[in-house]
């Protein structure tokens, strides 16, 4: 896990808990260009947020190549490359799917501004 924040007392708490010590690392602050080296090392990104708008993040991934697993944010939305859940169970599940399965990520999985804007609208007028 990659950041640094006030949850990280509690992740080390329940990677202890749950003895994951030898899977999850908290690798904490990294510049921008660690965190892009590590998301070229990753074979999935999964971002649990209850809450995204545009979400870079999601553009960074594909550009790296890596499929998205999420809940349904901002601009995410069900794809070959992008599974959506909105339960723990339902992530996990569709993380071993990703695990075990090679995604191709097309070139124009990338939303243009013009469809990131069209977004925006639904969201806002809807």
């Amino acid at each position: 896990i990659i950041g640094d924040g006030v949850e990280r007392k509690s992740l080390v708490e329940l990677i202890s808990i749950l003895g994951l010590e030898q899977n999850v690392k908290l690798i904490g602050h990294l510049s921008r260009k660690a965190v892009f080296e590590k998301m070229s090392q990753a074979k999935v990104f999964l971002h649990t947020s209850e809450y995204e708008t545009q979400g870079y993040v999601f553009n960074e991934a594909l550009l790296a190549g890596i499929p998205i697993v999420s809940k349904a944010v901002g601009i995410a939305s069900k794809k070959p490359y992008w599974k959506l859940g909105e339960s723990d169970e339902d992530l996990a599940k569709a993380v071993r799917y990703f695990m075990e399965t090679s995604t191709e990520i097309p070139a124009e999985a990338n939303m243009e501004m013009e469809e990131t804007m069209e977004r925006y609208l639904e969201i806002y007028s809807g």
